[in-house]
């Protein structure tokens, strides 16, 4: 996988049809100030952005310096080690921190799959230019694969910076509540579980709490994620404080 400016356009160009399903690689090209063709070829790596075309760019988008160096630089290999860690940074969580494309991942290790973004629509209820979209990005970031007419995931599971405040991690966990929230009002107790408990806390136990947490989730997803897997669940356990904490000397977990 090559790593380079590229990273900086896709998520951009991500984040605008996040907020246009309309919107389109051609009217990216537009508002960036450089031709479709250039744009088109430099995506799909066919060839490099002149230096015109990148000022254009750097200027339209508001890079920073440090963005414009990247955007600058010439594609390189990952190293070995970046290669193999599976841990996503804020950049590429953006481009899939949605509860759709984790879902689409995990309809991929179902035995009974299809790589068709009609398919995946329909198990998923969404439109289905969304779940093209979403098929083509995990695609183009190598997460997914095609292998006789079915997906077949090509990463390890992914894990996510913990305990530090992201806007797309944010933006992630907010889709999955509207979606439970949905599941609450619509689904059977049967197909649902939804449990609270509302209790006293010892703040200095916390971090302890959220690592029994997370120990408890894995436990359940290898208990349910068997060869026989043919759904796609998520579970969301939630934990946080009804009363407001008068200490203002106390850092936030």
């Amino acid at each position: 996988m090559m790593y380079d400016g590229r990273l900086i356009l896709l998520q951009e160009l991500t984040a605008r049809k996040q907020r246009n399903s309309s919107y389109s690689l051609r009217a990216f090209a537009r508002d960036l100030g450089v031709s479709a063709a250039a744009l088109s070829q430099y995506m799909s790596r066919k060839r490099e952005l002149s230096p015109k075309n990148r000022r254009s760019i750097a200027t339209r988008m508001k890079l920073s310096p440090l963005e414009q160096k990247q955007l600058e630089a010439k594609p390189r290999e990952l190293t070995h080690e970046e290669a193999s860690h599976e841990s996503l940074n804020e950049d590429q969580f953006r481009l899939i921190g949605d509860w759709l494309s984790l879902a689409v991942l995990n309809l991929a290790r179902l035995r009974e799959n299809r790589a068709e973004a009609k398919w995946i629509a329909n198990r998923l209820g969404v439109p289905l230019g969304e779940a093209t979209d979403v098929l083509d990005r995990l695609l183009r970031l190598n997460l997914v694969e095609i292998k006789e007419k079915k997906l077949v995931r090509t990463s390890k599971p992914l894990t996510t910076t913990s305990d530090i405040p992201s806007e797309a991690i944010q933006k992630y966990h907010l889709g999955l509540l509207r979606k439970a929230e949905r599941a609450l009002l619509d689904l059977p107790v049967t197909e649902r579980d939804v449990t609270s408990i509302t209790m006293p806390t010892d703040p200095e136990k916390l971090l302890e709490a959220k690592k029994i947490l997370k120990r408890t989730a894995h436990r359940i997803a290898k208990l349910v994620a068997t060869d026989a897997a043919s759904e796609v669940h998520v579970l969301s356990m939630q934990l946080f404080p009804l009363t407001q904490d008068h200490n203002p000397k106390r850092k936030s977990l």
